[in-house]
């Protein structure tokens, strides 16, 4: 299982308010597996969720409507990640009874530690052969003044909207290399949620708004071999989040 384990491509591609065109354009003919960290999904979907309670999770927002939009699609089976259990479960169940074919996978999860994302992009492709679209939106965000900004801030900041989204781009690359006779052909499609703040001031605190641009910077980085799209969904303000505040993502 993942073969040539240290290689992935990430290229640019269409803005996030596409992306069900995007994927209909991308998916191979088969039923596919997405997986959503609500925060990143795929095509076994997989989308990653919460990290704090003012995160954007797949218990609402953007994630909630990205698990909805990709049982629409079509997709076989959906993993959905959060750290808010209860609403995770509320979304996945409500799918599957309007999708009875659909299978979707509720992980409670951060996206901080890349050991816990390894082993829910190993479990997507024991368990689905295959891992096709990768969702990633989990993120943070504060509202501080630069005055009142602390160095903890910026860390914590930094540790799930930058870090967290490496260790989600890296596994989920490395785990679309892997090939099955339910995919016989590596590759994929991996969308992240960056936001205006990632390329202009003044919409985000300096800890949000210095995360996002270097998550932006994390989509020019390019290799070659693993047929990994990779773009980015620069969105506005939107309510979102276990706590139900209006947040910039």
């Amino acid at each position: 299982m993942f073969d040539n384990f240290d290689t992935m491509a990430v290229v640019s591609g269409d803005r996030g308010r596409h992306l069900l065109d995007y994927a209909s354009k991308t998916a191979s003919d088969d039923p596919f597996c997405i997986l959503l960290t609500i925060e990143a999904f795929g095509f076994g979907p997989l989308a990653t969720g919460c990290q704090e309670r003012s995160d954007i999770c797949a218990a609402s927002g953007i994630g909630k409507a990205a698990v909805t939009s990709y049982a629409l699609a079509g997709a076989r089976t959906i993993y959905a990640t959060d750290l808010s259990e209860s609403g995770l479960q509320e979304v996945a169940e409500g799918v599957m009874r309007e999708h009875p074919k659909i299978k979707v996978v509720a992980v409670r999860m951060g996206i901080a530690m890349s050991e816990e994302m390894e082993a829910l992009v190993r479990r997507v492709v024991n368990e689905s052969r295959r891992l096709d679209w990768f969702f990633a939106n989990a993120g943070i965000v504060d509202f501080e003044s630069f005055n009142n900004t602390t160095e903890e801030q910026m860390t914590r900041l930094f540790t799930v909207n930058t870090v967290g989204v490496f260790n989600s781009i890296q596994w989920a690359a490395r785990g679309m290399m892997n090939i099955s006779n339910e995919k016989p052909r590596s590759g994929g499609s991996i969308v992240v949620t960056t936001s205006l703040a990632s390329t202009f001031g003044g919409i985000g605190s300096p800890a949000y708004t210095t995360s996002k641009h270097a998550t932006l910077g994390l989509l020019s980085v390019e290799t070659t071999r693993s047929r990994a799209r990779l773009a980015a969904d620069s969105s506005q303000v939107m309510v979102a989040s276990v706590a139900s505040i209006t947040a910039c993502s």
